[in-house]
């Protein structure tokens, strides 16, 4: 399949062609997907703690009258 074959997921990511690349290529690239991984679940860890933090002030609020 070739690149301009592909449609472009929602998420936009666009997974390479492995077919043409080396073993050392694609420990490379496993490596920075690894990086980016990491990088997109710290983002959700603190999003989710702001959400979290949201909620409870809005709950609090509640509770008391104040919303």
């Amino acid at each position: 399949m070739d690149d301009e074959e592909r449609t472009v997921p929602v998420s936009g990511f666009l997974p390479r062609v492995l077919d043409d690349m080396s073993v050392s290529e694609m420990e490379a690239y496993l490596a920075d997907l690894e990086e980016e991984i990491s990088r997109v679940r710290e983002v959700v860890r603190k999003r989710s703690g702001h959400l979290s933090a949201a909620e409870e002030l809005f709950r609090k609020a509640r509770e008391t009258g104040g919303g």
